[in-house]
């Protein structure tokens, strides 16, 4: 059994204990369902905050049933959780440290800054060519999806030098730059140029006016997908009056 599987079966456990404890405590000593659930809670967690009323006897056998069970549950739950975290943490090191020796691997490969729309596509790309190619990505939240696809990543600020050079700038064939912004590609661009300055460089350009100052960055090409995407709808708008006729 997983371990994500057994947090959700301790949670569901819980959920039971504290609906039978509220219901019992209604039943038996016919309290509001909030003095109920209060008295269910404060039993179950140990925090000693005392009895919200007086208890039957039929309360204190309730409670002392609702103890051994909820309080076993309860240290039960905990356990599981910090083993599911120690488990998720030690795993991810280990991710991390195997992830870092095959990127300090590669060599005359390309590195791929961001990891959108486009910057998938490219690497989408790179895949069917059979290239070696590794990602930079500044998002966290996509450190899963870039993992699941068996794509070598790091996750940091690609305009960082400390950055570029654990992706290998140095020995890197070609990067490309596609960040959703003109400015961090021109300076993704120029700190690329300054630490490798024979390295190749294909930019993204989503402004019109920032093309030629991403050029001067170094930049061998600029490409503005919304451009080429205007262009082969055209295109194909064109081609199907043509087949018409």
């Amino acid at each position: 059994m997983t371990p994500q599987r057994r947090v959700g079966i301790v949670g569901v456990l819980s959920l039971i204990v504290i609906i039978i404890g509220t219901l019992g405590y209604r039943l038996i000593e016919e309290w509001s369902y909030l003095d109920c659930l209060y008295m269910t809670i404060i039993t179950i967690t140990t925090v000693g905050f005392g009895e919200v009323h007086e208890l039957s006897l039929g309360g204190k056998l309730f409670t002392i049933f609702l103890v051994i069970s909820g309080v076993g549950t309860v240290l039960y739950g905990i356990g599981i959780l910090i083993e599911y975290i120690l488990v998720f943490e030690v795993r991810d090191l280990f991710r991390r440290r195997k992830m870092e020796k095959e990127i300090g691997k590669l060599n005359n490969h390309y590195i791929v800054c961001g990891y959108g729309r486009v910057g998938s596509s490219v690497c989408r790309k790179f895949l069917e060519s059979g290239v070696p190619f590794m990602v930079i990505e500044n998002k966290p939240e996509l450190s899963e999806k870039l993992s699941s696809s068996g794509l070598l990543y790091l996750i940091g600020d690609a305009t960082e030098d400390s950055v570029l050079l654990e992706a290998g700038i140095k020995r890197a064939k070609g990067l490309v730059s596609v960040i959703a912004s003109d400015s961090d590609n021109v300076f993704i661009t120029l700190t690329a140029k300054g630490l490798n300055p024979d390295i190749q460089v294909v930019a993204r350009c989503i402004e019109e006016e920032a093309e030629e100052k991403i050029r001067r960055a170094g930049a061998n090409i600029v490409v503005s997908p919304y451009a080429i995407g205007g262009e082969r709808i055209a295109t194909a708008m064109l081609d199907l009056g043509k087949v018409r006729k």
